[in-house]
């Protein structure tokens, strides 16, 4: 298990300052280490069946070395949050290890059913879809959006084909609307949205998550020290009671 997970380890390129910590802990015994710890080492050693689950089905390599980033981008989360090198989104990672979420460039996709109904699409609550995920790192380009749903068409054709799914949805604080409100005309956040017809939107905090830092609470944004313009407009708006949203966007087949 150990000689499997430092395998996994070495090929998802975890960074150097990472692997004195790494080797410490697949060195000693499995039930001396705390929960994160156990849960990135199991997730390293199932990224062997994954492997092989990729190659049964055709799909290339580089498909499968782009899912599997997220365990590293959640592995820093971890480190920075708790101060020790794990995993504490598991649901998040099982995902990928169950093979029903894919990483097709900018974009992350995965296998869902609609939460709601909405007839200009002829959606409706349990239809088949596919949902869109945005990874944390890198720009946010309307390019690299579109040429990742583009990616997404041709590879649930090729590899899925029995899977019949109505549109794409995205559900996501980035398609809150009042973000406008806060941000230049030519951010990427802004153009993201325009890529969907956002249909539906519901009161959360989620965006903190994000725009702060993970884990940090509604409360705690009042005391933040801001570094970027966002985080300060943010926080005034809500030292003023105003409310943050997750709004849902739906992109149709052949779109773009």
């Amino acid at each position: 298990m150990n000689d499997l997970a430092l395998k996994w380890y070495k090929i998802l390129n975890f960074p150097e300052e990472f692997d004195s910590e790494f080797e410490s802990n697949i060195n000693r015994d499995i039930n001396l280490c705390d929960e994160k710890e156990r849960n990135l080492i199991d997730m390293l050693c199932r990224c062997e069946a994954l492997k092989e689950e990729y190659t049964k089905h055709g799909i290339p390599e580089d498909i499968l070395m782009d899912t599997l980033s997220d365990i590293v981008c959640w592995s820093k989360t971890c480190k920075k949050l708790t101060g020790k090198l794990g995993l504490i989104e598991t649901f998040w990672i099982s995902k990928h290890m169950d093979f029903k979420l894919f990483k097709l460039g900018r974009l992350q996709f995965t296998f869902g059913q609609a939460k709601i109904n909405c007839s200009k699409h002829n959606l409706y609550e349990g239809d088949n879809i596919l949902e869109i995920h945005i990874q944390e790192g890198g720009p946010l380009t309307p390019e690299s959006c579109i040429d990742s749903i583009k990616k997404a068409e041709d590879f649930f054709h090729r590899y899925f084909p029995e899977y019949d799914y109505k549109c794409f949805t995205c559900h996501s604080w980035l398609l809150n609307e009042e973000l406008k409100l806060f941000l230049k005309p030519d951010s990427n956040i802004l153009k993201f949205q325009k890529l969907y017809d956002i249909v539906d939107r519901e009161e959360s905090d989620n965006a903190i998550l994000y725009i702060f830092r993970w884990g940090i609470t509604k409360e705690e944004v009042l005391n933040y020290e801001c570094s970027n313009n966002l985080q300060k407009a943010i926080q005034n708006h809500v030292i003023n009671g105003g409310k943050l949203y997750i709004a849902t966007g739906i992109v149709e087949k052949n779109t773009y």
